[in-house]
């Protein structure tokens, strides 16, 4: 059975289950959602993946449940401005 309350679900620690590491507010993601970054720390998934993202602005991220994010090829979720 998969425990969705820990950081790493694999012995490796080269995932992540993001609800667990995710520090930003606007950012939500679901219970058995999981990053994998064998080629670096997948606890940087916020700060190298989430690109200007200003809750002042309104932006938000949701992530549903099931959902399997890699760094191989990268992911990036990048919010703009339009002025």
């Amino acid at each position: 059975m998969l425990n969705k309350d820990l950081v790493f679900p694999n012995e490796f620690k080269t995932s992540v289950y993001l609800k667990n590491v995710i520090k930003a507010k606007n950012i939500h993601v679901g219970n058995y959602t999981y990053y994998d970054c064998p080629s670096g720390d997948p606890l940087e998934f916020e700060t190298k993946n989430v690109l200007f993202n200003y809750e002042i602005f309104g932006d938000r991220l949701i992530i549903g449940n099931f959902y399997y994010g890699s760094s191989q090829p990268s992911i990036k979720f990048d919010f703009n401005i339009s002025i």
